[in-house]
């Protein structure tokens, strides 16, 4: 009987008489008791989620009654109750999901398909209420943020986990989530007000988008992102050491074509011409990844090298009243916002004029030449900035800040 209604009310919707019913619905009453049972429905979903359910007669309920929300998606209150629903927090594992889609399909659908059939009405209904309402409506943009963030848990691990060759279902659902990020995303930059306290606490501050470096109390740890310096170093130095090894065969490639004798003669010719080009174009693709890998981590190595050398400064006792005292550790004179020791900065500038010696940077720079997916002289400009940081970062108490270079 509720889908039969449902499905009445998502008929007399399609008569173009939506503003028409969205007010009598509202009026009556019937609005309030929709999302009131949407809300007592969470348990019931919970169930459909379990290997063996009893049956799915509550997820047909729940695909009706989002349909019709979706269709009428001229209010918010839906994601407030959406948010409080502990249904979206039973993401199945999704490796396991990968290692089972080979199996030949059942009468009962897998479990990552019901919760797919439960998350993505969901996410059609968030994108639905941002069509309506406008992507610059900061309303409809919180309250689809804070659905997200609400089960931020399920976003996290389908983040984490995607890749190119996960099944269409998933890339469904993870097309649907940054979609929902990306145009919710309308925070606007605001100047901080030219005060004494805000310009010395500013410099010390980090937004929620770094707390992977950033614990929530403020205090930084040094030796977490010393690792993921080292991680992309790794990255860079793998990439154009594949580069290197690559270069090679595909100039071999071309060689080879050249040599090659007059193609009007015979299909021979014509064919081996045919097979070396696709290998030499596959060659070249697989070259220009590698030099688009080598510049994000070239990229990512300096923002985190410049965050790095300017925060790791040890200063000294006296410059404490210019620093946001929560932020430093109490006892010796002499502390470091990130608590990094002058031997772990030091050790970290060796480690990259170690790597960023002339051969390297003359390999990278001919690569970015090559093959550069940016402008050709974006990655000479970041290796210099690099080495300004590297060669004027201040390791003592004496250490200015007005030596680098931004």
């Amino acid at each position: 009987c509720r889908m039969l209604a449902l499905a009445c009310l998502d008929m007399i919707s399609e008569l173009e008489a939506v503003s028409t019913l969205c007010d009598f619905v509202a009026m009556r009453g019937y609005l309030k008791h929709m999302l009131d049972s949407l809300g007592k429905s969470s348990e019931a979903l919970c169930g459909i989620l379990q290997p063996v359910p009893d049956h799915l007669r509550p997820l047909y309920v729940y695909e009706s009654r989002m349909a019709f929300l979706t269709r009428m998606a001229n209010t918010g209150r839906a994601l407030g109750v959406l948010s409080n629903m502990r249904v979206y927090d039973l993401q199945p594992d999704l490796k396991a999901s990968e290692l089972k889609r080979n199996e030949p399909p059942t009468f009962l659908p897998a479990i990552d398909e019901r919760f797919r059939a439960i998350l993505l009405p969901a996410l059609a209904l968030c994108d639905a209420i941002v069509n309506s309402l406008g992507s610059r409506n900061n309303s409809a943009a919180l309250q689809v943020l804070n659905f997200l963030f609400a089960h931020i848990d399920m976003v996290e691990a389908m983040l984490r986990t995607a890749t190119p060759f996960m099944d269409l279902g998933h890339l469904q659902q993870l097309a649907a989530i940054t979609n929902l990020f990306a145009r919710t995303n309308t925070h606007e930059v605001t100047a901080l007000e030219d005060s004494l306290d805000d310009s010395m606490t500013s410099k010390f501050l980090l937004t929620t988008m770094i707390n992977d470096v950033t614990p929530l109390t403020g205090k930084m740890d040094s030796k977490k992102l010393t690792a993921v310096m080292h991680t992309i170093l790794n990255q860079l130095k793998g990439s154009i050491g594949y580069y290197l090894s690559q270069k090679s065969i595909a100039d071999n490639l071309l060689q080879q074509r050249a040599s090659l004798p007059n193609i009007s003669f015979g299909p021979n010719g014509k064919q081996s011409y045919l097979d070396l080009s696709q290998r030499h174009n596959e060659k070249r693709s697989e070259l220009m990844q590698a030099v688009f890998i080598a510049e994000q981590n070239l990229y990512l190595l300096w923002i985190h090298l410049d965050f790095y050398l300017r925060n790791a400064v040890v200063y000294a006792n006296e410059n404490r009243n210019a620093i946001n005292e929560s932020l430093l550790d109490n006892g010796n004179g002499n502390v470091s916002v990130l608590n990094a020791s002058q031997d772990e900065i030091l050790q970290l500038k060796q480690l990259l004029i170690s790597t960023f010696n002339e051969t390297f940077c003359t390999q990278l720079i001919t690569a970015s030449e090559d093959y550069a997916t940016k402008c050709r002289g974006f990655n000479a400009s970041l290796l210099r900035r690099i080495k300004a940081l590297v060669q004027f970062a201040p390791v003592t108490a004496n250490g200015d800040n007005s030596t680098f270079i931004s």
